[in-house]
Order: C-alpha cells, then structure tokens, then sequence
C-alpha cells in the first residue's frame, strides 16, 4: 500500500481521479471532496465490485488511518489504491484556489446514522458502526485488530485467529493495551457483550467496529475458529 501527501492527490484530483471517501456516511454528508464517492470502510470488502479499476484509486478518510485499511483491501483485491496522508483534515487545511470543501448534495440513505450529539452523546455514548463476518475478516486482514472480549473459558474453547484476548471485565483497566493506531474490531459470542466494549473503546477515541452476532455468527460463515496452540476451536 503507497501514501500520498494532499499535494499529490489534489494534482490527481484536478485531473479527475478516482477517490474513495472511507468514512461513515453521516461524516461524509458533513463536507467531502468534490466527486468522491462514499463507500464506509466496514463495508469496502462487499462493495469492491463497484470501485473502478482503470486507474489509481485514492482512498481518503478524515486523518489517514482508516484510508491505509482501506487502501490495502483494495490492493489485495487487485485494484491500484493510495491512501491520502493526513485525509480530509489536510484537505480542508491546504485552502487550495478553487478547492472548497462543500456539503454534501446527495440525499441521505435511511440506513446512515448521523453521530450523537450534546446530550444523546452524554446519555447514550457515541455510536459505533457495525460490521458482518466477512467484513470483519477483511478489516482484520488489512490490519485491524480484532478484541474477543469474552471469558477465558471461551476464549480457550476457540477464537479467530490473530485475535486479541481482554475480557470485558477488565477492558477499563486496560485500554493502554489497545493500540490506538490501527481500527479495532469488538468481538464476543453474540454480540452484547461487544457492543459494550465498542462503545467503551469509542468513548476513548478509538476507532471502532462491532461484530454483528459475534462468534456465533463467525462460524456460521464458515470462518476458522483455534484453540490453545493452534487446534481446530469450537464456540462454547
């Protein structure tokens, strides 16, 4: 996966290029780069058939992590792809002639959910997106890191590979053992527990998505499941 500085893409821009805006939907509505398209990184892995591939894709988020997962899902896909450094941020920061930073024109889709505000965000947290199996195995491929928060009995009985293991439990205690620098996708056997933790890890600043159905739903899509020492694991 190649990066680029806002310079390079606003030239690419100007000539028509192909950008990719990563970012969930309410945030692209709130202002993006003319003519790109929004497709939220947690759903980039099932929507690769509608991403051109006749030229370089560049791919921009707000401030350039979620953009380098993105942009390295693409080029496994096959398809040519560059992360823009420093995201829309650096954009709105260049004040280039002629490049403005515009509200979005297209209509709002029902399944977007604008961010919470104010007193929503004080009662009911921030909102974290949600993600299936097969997304969550392509964020996890491209970097992300997936946090089973479920007991260790679970934990032991079976996992997916390359997880990492904090029970819930403890997670408040131990958030210095997230890393903040790359998304993280929440996991636990159904999905109640995740959510918890998803929230927790958003209200900290982190980028964050939950596994819809949890393990459960892992394994009903056919994905590996291991045990202590690499064994074939089962969900308890």
């Amino acid at each position: 996966m190649h990066e680029v500085d806002v310079t390079t893409f606003a030239a690419a821009h100007a000539d028509g290029a192909t950008v990719i805006d990563v970012r969930e939907t309410a945030e692209y509505l709130g202002g993006h780069v003319p003519g790109a398209r929004c497709v939220p990184l947690g759903h980039l892995a099932t929507q690769m058939a509608q991403v051109p591939r006749t030229g370089p894709v560049y791919v921009i988020c707000e401030a350039g992590g979620r953009s380098r997962v993105g942009a390295e899902l693409l080029e496994r896909a096959g398809i040519t792809a560059l992360s823009v450094a420093g995201g829309t941020s650096a954009w709105v920061r260049s004040g280039r002639p002629g490049h403005r930073w515009q509200p979005a024109v297209t209509g709002r889709p029902e399944t977007a959910a604008a961010p919470r505000t104010g007193f929503l965000r004080r009662l009911l947290g921030p909102r974290v997106a949600r993600v299936t199996p097969a997304e969550a195995a392509a964020l996890s491929g491209a970097g992300a890191l997936l946090l089973d928060v479920r007991e260790p009995a679970e934990w032991r009985a079976g996992h997916a590979p390359g997880a990492r293991h904090i029970p819930l439990g403890q997670l408040a205690g131990r958030l210095s053992e997230v890393p903040a620098d790359r998304p993280v996708v929440t996991v636990c056997r159904s999905g109640a527990r995740s959510r918890r933790a998803a929230k927790l890890l958003a209200a900290a600043g982190h980028e964050v998505h939950d596994l819809t159905g949890g393990m459960r739903a892992w394994t009903n899509a056919g994905l590996a499941v291991r045990a202590k020492g690499g064994r074939p694991g089962h969900v308890a």
